[in-house]
């Protein structure tokens, strides 16, 4: 190691240091010079040590220590210093001056020093104004995913005072050089990531420029809309209807089982039929914002599913009306007008009222009862008197 790290090869390392990046230095300015000068010297650096340990090792290895170890040490530092300095230095010549300051204004100072950095490709800065001029960024939604806009709101205190503007997000620029100034904005194609970070840059007429405050949206988690009919009297289907929103799959639990169709609006339908009991029913949504599930419950009952009707619904007297009935899932009925109890299944009753008259079958079941009703119309007929003319 003495042989590499003595006096000799740190005075040439430095004088690289200094040869490297005068130029870049120049080339910069503000945190660009600096940030450029800490990050070639490193490189070179790192560069002089491996690639000149590597010809010090050579030079030992060939015989070079044979001569003596004085004049081994001193050639050994000036083939594995020479060698590592053009290393250093081809290391440090495609260093971006311009992409290193934007970086660490971006990610370090959060300052906005150097408004060609947009043009070289990295973050776009701006010179930050004095007078106080502000943007105000803001989104219609509170979250993002792929597939869909967003749609971004931009508010400037003197909109007047803007000569063009930008819009990056995640550190890219997404449009650029917009004249006039966007009062909005719609970001189309996101690419799937976990978050989606905005910001708008302004340059003002007096040179300077502004910058909005930084909108972070996260990815959208998977929504579901979930229907399900509740109570549903049998023999009747549970109807069960449901969309999905950021969902990539969807998968049903519970009462039921299997992939199911993802998807937005309209709604998706399934009719399951169930005997009398209680049911649960899950959807569970996965999509690149996590999971969703959704959970209905449904009860299906025995209630009394009757017809019933009167025939002829008028009569005139003496004529009569027959009331016939059929019922399911009845355990007991009546017929009111004082006909009295009934056959749960079916019958027909014969009826001759004198007025207009509507009689109600009800039944009652395991879950309940129900009420029918037929209503059997009384006419007349007309009463002839001759009148002698006088």
């Amino acid at each position: 190691m003495n042989i590499l790290f003595n006096k000799p090869f740190i005075y040439l390392l430095i004088l690289a240091v200094i040869a490297v990046t005068t130029p870049k230095i120049v080339e910069a300015r503000g945190a660009v010079a600096v940030a450029t000068t800490v990050v070639t010297g490193v490189a070179i650096a790192v560069g002089a040590v491996i690639t000149g340990g590597a010809a010090v090792a050579g030079f030992l290895i060939a015989g070079g220590a044979a001569t003596g170890f004085t004049a081994g040490t001193i050639a050994a530092t000036v083939i594995g210093g020479l060698v590592g300095l053009v290393a250093g230095s081809a290391i440090a010549s495609v260093i971006d001056p311009h992409v290193v300051g934007c970086w660490l204004d971006h990610h370090v100072s959060k300052q906005y020093a150097d408004k060609d950095c947009e043009e070289e490709g990295g973050i776009p800065v701006v010179t930050p104004s004095t007078s106080g001029f502000t943007i105000n960024l803001s989104a219609n939604q509170t979250c993002a995913s792929t597939g869909n806009p967003v749609n971004l709101n931009i508010q400037y205190s003197d909109i007047n005072q803007v000569t063009k503007a930008s819009i990056n997000r995640d550190g890219k620029v997404i449009a650029s050089n917009l004249t006039p100034p966007p009062t909005t904005y719609t970001d189309l194609n996101l690419p799937l990531q976990s978050k989606y970070v905005y910001q708008v840059l302004a340059e003002l007429t007096d040179g300077s420029g502004a910058a909005s405050n930084v909108l972070e949206l996260g990815i959208c988690s998977p929504a579901i809309d979930f229907k399900a009919s509740s109570p549903v009297e049998l023999p009747d289907p549970i109807i069960l209807s449901w969309a999905t929103e950021n969902a990539d799959s969807l998968m049903a639990s519970g009462d039921w089982s299997g992939p199911k169709q993802a998807g937005t609006y309209p709604y998706k339908t399934e009719q399951i039929y169930k005997p009398r009991g209680n049911y649960t029913f899950t959807l569970t949504a996965t999509g690149p914002g996590g999971t969703a599930s959704e959970t209905r419950n449904v009860r299906v009952i025995q209630v009394p599913r009757c017809s019933f009707t009167a025939n002829p619904t008028t009569i005139i007297l003496p004529q009569f009306s027959t009331l016939s009935w059929s019922c399911q899932y009845a355990d007991t009925c009546s017929i009111d007008q004082g006909i009295g109890s009934v056959n749960n299944i079916s019958g027909t009753k014969d009826v001759r009222p004198t007025k207009t008259t509507t009689y109600t079958l009800t039944c009652d079941g395991l879950d309940g009862s129900r009420s029918y009703q037929a209503t059997v119309n009384v006419g007349f007929t007309p009463k002839l008197r001759e009148v002698i003319p006088r």
